[in-house]
């Protein structure tokens, strides 16, 4: 029988994104939706999968934000004192700029639910990532090494499996905090027309 460290040691498991944020964006697009249907959003056709895809589109937004922060970090962190002669604009950089476009498109699409009042930007989400760049920050500072920012990358590189583990662990809890992130963007209630004509 496999352990569960052979399991986050599997090729087709340390992938990104793994088989775990498969599931993360699975049920936080299933209770966002949810949210929006409880909460009054009305469709013409297919409900339950409409209000999945709107949810989904504000889960990837939360998702590109914290990746930026992440990316941000690991840039300082790792890849200009490192990688600076391999890691170029075509391999590395670029990924800033698809994260700035993919936040502007996914805006865009949520622009509608934003305006009338089923999403917007709470407290609590302001605390939740400011708690998640206090982390980022002080994760990326303190490391020794990039084993200690990437459970992946461990993985990769054969660390020991404590390491894997811890930064699995943290990966995970990560991913709560983000979950609250995003759920806390679902207003109580709406303000304007609830109605869309996907």
């Amino acid at each position: 029988m496999i352990t569960f460290i052979e399991l986050l040691k599997a090729p087709w498991f340390a992938i990104s994104p793994s088989p775990v944020s498969f599931a993360f964006y699975l049920i936080c697009g299933a209770l966002g939706g949810w949210l929006l249907l409880r909460r009054g959003a009305e469709y013409k056709r297919f409900p339950w999968l409409m209000a999945f895809v709107e949810s989904v589109i504000l889960l990837v937004l939360v998702v590109i934000i914290q990746d930026s922060i992440w990316l941000i970090f690991n840039t300082f962190r790792w890849v200009i004192p490192y990688y600076s002669g391999v890691a170029n604009f075509w391999n590395y950089y670029v990924r800033l700029i698809q994260n700035g476009l993919g936040a502007g498109l996914m805006l865009f699409l949520s622009y509608d639910r934003f305006r009338a009042g089923f999403f917007r930007v709470s407290r609590l989400t302001w605390l939740c990532f400011g708690i998640i760049t206090i982390w980022l920050f002080a994760q990326f500072a303190l490391a020794p090494n990039q084993a200690w920012t990437d459970w992946m990358f461990a993985v990769s590189y054969g660390f020991p499996d404590w390491l894997i583990l811890q930064g699995f662990i943290l990966n995970i809890l990560m991913k709560l905090l983000l979950g609250v992130a995003f759920l806390s963007m679902f207003q109580k209630k709406h303000i304007e027309d609830n109605t869309t004509t996907l």
